[in-house]
């Protein structure tokens, strides 16, 4: 029984390890991406910029607690606490920064796209996003702590995630309303590829986001944080 706890214990470690080392590789490459583009519009531009590279911080931040946690026995989850604070703290500011970008999409207009378009693609993705994220990531961060219930915490943390998935469902839906309204059905239906898309992201994501609550919701009401099944978490 306690090899198989162990072996449990290092798969997770090593596991978060990982997904630490993706996330900070992806922000890095994002963060480059937009230093490149430069600054365009700087009442939007200079907000994502900053908010990019306290994500990135984050991630790094992320990446050295999971190799420390994998790596050394001695720091155990209630030494990672302050680090894992900081990260929510700087995540929740990064979601904090598409708020400008919110605001000039609901009055923004070009001579190939309508005002709509962009409220629709952008104003309310991005509004929402800001409004929404840092809320629930700031609770999540109040509620992690040494004196806290573990249950309580368990609840906010699987809370915070069904709300990532709402988000990423709201902002690429409504992408694709817009490229609709713009373009009517036929963008959609004139390739199989693109049906598919369509199908993979109104459908897929807004399945894994009921699934998602209903894990969350069955978790906290019938097994609390030793009965989780990490197979149906993953």
């Amino acid at each position: 029984m306690y090899l198989v706890e162990n072996k449990t214990v290092r798969v997770t470690k090593t596991g978060l390890f990982v997904v630490a080392l993706l996330w900070f590789t992806f922000s890095v490459y994002q963060l480059y991406e937009i230093l490149i583009g430069g600054i365009e519009v700087p009442f939007t531009d200079v907000p994502a910029t900053f908010g990019l590279g306290l994500r990135t911080s984050a991630s790094l931040i992320a990446l050295i607690t999971a190799a420390l946690y994998a790596s050394k026995s001695s720091f155990d989850s209630s030494r990672a606490i302050p680090y894992i604070k900081l990260v929510i703290l700087f995540e929740a500011a990064y979601w904090l920064s598409f708020l400008p970008s919110g605001i000039w999409g609901l009055d923004y207009s070009t001579i190939s796209f309508s005002r709509e378009f962009f409220i629709i693609g952008t104003g309310l993705p991005c509004i929402l996003e800001a409004i929404i994220m840092p809320a629930s990531l700031t609770i999540l961060f109040f509620q992690i702590h040494t004196k806290k219930s573990a249950q309580n915490t368990l609840k906010w943390l699987l809370i915070t995630l069904a709300v990532y998935l709402f988000v990423f469902w709201f902002n690429y839906t409504a992408q694709w309303w817009s490229e609709i309204f713009v373009s009517g059905t036929n963008y959609i239906l004139q390739s199989a590829l693109y049906c598919f898309e369509f199908v993979l992201t109104v459908g897929g994501i807004l399945f894994l986001f009921l699934y998602a609550c209903i894990f969350a919701v069955s978790s906290v009401r019938n097994y609390g944080v030793a009965g989780i099944n990490s197979w149906k978490a993953g």
